[in-house]
């Protein structure tokens, strides 16, 4: 693996912010690891934008077959709090997750957006060190396919 500074953005949206500056962090990225969470880290996110076409199968017959255009964006944040994290209470707020999305309806020129925030436990809000795997409420965000990044 071929050493690169660990504050890159990724193709997969992984950022570290608290990495980057003065006296860069040096070391060989690690995957599937580095697609996961870095809790030690301050804050980090993972972030997706894309372009949706529906499908003109789902139109009903004699409608207009210009297929609709959406945009979309999805964001997940994992934030570090001052809490140390060995504290004895599970109500303790160590870590916590956001997320954000946002649906473009490009011919209607509409957006409809939404968020959600907690704190990890209690089944609430879990992220994986090991590859992006996070859950939040009822959503989630898991990567799939070869562990290798982009090149």
């Amino acid at each position: 693996m071929h050493r690169r500074d660990v504050c890159v953005w990724l193709a997969t949206g992984f950022g570290s912010g608290p990495l980057c500056g003065a006296g860069l962090l040096q070391r060989p990225l690690a995957f599937p690891g580095d697609f996961g969470a870095h809790p030690e880290q301050r804050i980090e996110w993972w972030y997706l934008t894309g372009h949706l076409t529906a499908s003109t199968r789902l139109q009903p017959q004699g409608a207009d077959k210009t297929a609709p255009q959406f945009g979309f964006q999805v964001t997940f944040f994992r934030s570090r709090t001052p809490v140390d994290g060995a504290h004895p209470s599970r109500f303790a707020a160590s870590q916590l997750l956001f997320a954000h999305v946002a649906l473009t309806d490009l011919a209607g020129r509409r957006m409809r957006h939404d968020q959600r925030i907690a704190r990890t436990g209690f089944a609430l809000a879990e992220f994986q060190t090991a590859d992006t795997r996070l859950t939040l409420r009822d959503w989630s965000l898991a990567r799939s396919g070869p562990a290798e990044a982009s090149r």
